[in-house]
């Protein structure tokens, strides 16, 4: 069983980096979170649904200056995107117990993009953003090996269905594999994801941003705060390295 997982997400990977050459354009939306059903939040853990069980949800928050551009020194800073409030409609379904699959569908609620990359201003809601759908691989569960350690492979593909000239669409498919792997100690959850976006690099506006493939990684804990009302405390920190950035932080959020 677990060479039929492991073989699954191999060519799951393989089938990725076909799909994901005509990626183009630039999508600042990074927020993706969970249903809430298993452990973690944007960042992912092992945890997987039961075989059967389902989840939905829908999670809205809100961002200012995603997409700030420098000109030059004295030179005043433009917030190409300025404000963006995000609802995520989501749905998580486990297929087996170590198998799960995930949905996202993004819609701006509202959005305000300046006119500098863009030859007007964009102003509006009702926009939506690129579909997300992802698979869990789990191959050991951290609640059942002796150890407490877990380890699941996740590969994602995101279809181009978002608004361009608002910054929250690619213009074609891009996919990502992560590896999860977390450690449960009693009631506590420490989870680490690493892995790899695959997409096409591209130059946004003159020679102002360049984007490419990109290494993502996060962090995360989660504990229960109240049992009985299935509330947790979680603390995450995400982040990824553009392969075209050349060491600069300006494209690295």
């Amino acid at each position: 069983m677990l060479r039929i997982r492991i073989l699954a997400v191999a060519g799951l990977l393989v089938l990725s980096l076909f799909i994901t050459h005509n990626a183009l354009a630039l999508n600042v939306e990074l927020f993706r979170p969970g249903t809430g059903a298993t452990k973690g939040y944007q960042v992912l853990s092992s945890d997987t649904l039961e075989q059967g069980r389902f989840s939905f949800g829908l999670v809205t928050n809100y961002a200012q200056h995603l997409l700030t551009l420098r000109p030059g020194p004295g030179v005043p800073e433009i917030n190409v995107v300025d404000h963006l409030v995000m609802l995520d409609f989501l749905g998580e379904v486990g297929i087996f117990d170590w198998l799960n699959f995930y949905v996202d569908m993004p819609l701006a609620a509202f959005h305000d993009v300046k006119p500098s990359l863009i030859s007007t201003s964009d102003t509006g809601g009702g926009t939506p953003g690129d579909l997300l759908l992802r698979l869990k691989f789990q191959v050991f569960d951290a609640e059942k090996t002796a150890t407490g350690l877990g380890l699941a492979f996740v590969p994602e593909v995101s279809i181009n269905t978002g608004s361009t000239t608002a910054f929250i669409g690619d213009t074609g498919v891009t996919a990502a594999i992560l590896a999860v792997g977390d450690w449960q100690i009693q009631s506590n959850r420490f989870y680490l994801n690493a892995g790899y976006r695959f997409r096409q690099r591209e130059v946004i506006g003159p020679n102002t941003l360049t984007v490419g493939n990109e290494f993502l990684y996060g962090a995360g804990f989660q504990r229960p705060l109240v049992k009985r009302w299935d509330m947790d405390v979680i603390i995450e920190a995400t982040g990824l390295l553009d392969t075209a950035q050349a060491g600069s932080q300006d494209g690295n959020p």
